[in-house]
């Protein structure tokens, strides 16, 4: 179907028959009828990172990842799904590496996000902050000004919980100024930096939160909805293209097996076992 390494744009579905998946590492998966292959470079054009053959005879449907992405720009319902979908991925692939969830790698409870102090910040350095996130690169300068004038700017003080690990969280946050400790389990796992973006998993899919996240100075963040970030979708369509190639870069480095230190994370000093 496809060699590791090819250039693609198109996602594959098994209709009928047994397909195997070869990775970088040597590591052989099958897959049977229903699954879907290829889909980081339909949504985010690069290179395949592994080569997908029959062991089978097979039948399988191809979708243009151009045609999905339009989908999804007009239709929210389907960018729901597929970012549903991504972020599972992203989940399952951090979970099998043992690393913390929801924490971008480009750089307590609601109660606690609810609980976060109200602070000013004009306009323009609400845009320009944001222009400088992946996630927002590529969209207007008018979709940038409308993410700007209706997220929260919240204060955290030393020592508050930003999100709690665990419980279900309704919001994305990017750390403007200070530095947050990022723990799982109760055991400190990073630090972030200004600039890091987390928490985008759960504000997209509504879902626990897998770490806690815990501000180690003062700290000023951005936090921006779920639902604003769909109800933006709806009325900015390219923001879909930004947001798709987020979570597929960051699953293309779980995949690879290379995460490196995100940008604005510091992977925590204290010795492990």
């Amino acid at each position: 179907l496809f060699k590791e390494g090819d250039p693609g744009s198109s996602l594959y579905i098994i209709a009928e028959g047994r397909l195997s998946n070869k990775l970088t590492t040597g590591k052989v998966e099958y897959y049977g009828p229903g699954s879907v292959i290829g889909e980081l470079a339909a949504l985010d054009p690069e290179p395949r990172l592994s080569t997908v053959g029959s062991v089978a005879p097979s039948v399988v449907l191809e979708l243009d990842g151009g045609r999905l992405l339009e989908f999804m720009a007009h239709r929210p319902m389907i960018a729901r799904a597929i970012f549903r979908f991504l972020c599972q991925r992203v989940r399952n692939s951090v979970h099998a590496r043992d690393l913390p969830a929801d924490i971008h790698v480009d750089s307590g409870s609601f109660e606690a996000e609810s609980g976060l102090r109200e602070t000013g910040y004009l306009m323009l350095e609400r845009c320009q902050a944001l222009a400088g996130i992946a996630m927002f690169q590529n969209v207007s300068e008018s979709t940038i000004e409308g993410i700007a004038s209706r997220l929260a700017v919240k204060y955290a003080g030393r020592d508050r919980v930003v999100i709690r690990e665990g419980e279900v969280g309704e919001s994305m946050f990017i750390l403007v100024r200070g530095r947050m400790r990022v723990e799982q389990g109760g055991s400190p796992q990073s630090e972030l930096e200004a600039g890091a973006v987390f928490g985008q998993l759960a504000a997209l899919t509504a879902e626990p939160r897998a770490a806690t996240i815990i501000a180690a100075e003062e700290s000023t963040l951005f936090q921006i909805s779920g639902e604003l970030i769909y109800d933006l979708i709806s009325e900015s369509p390219e923001l879909v293209v930004g947001i798709t190639k987020v979570l597929c870069q960051d699953l293309r480095l779980m995949i690879r097996g290379i995460l490196p230190p995100p940008s604005g994370v510091k992977p925590d000093a204290t010795p492990k076992g």
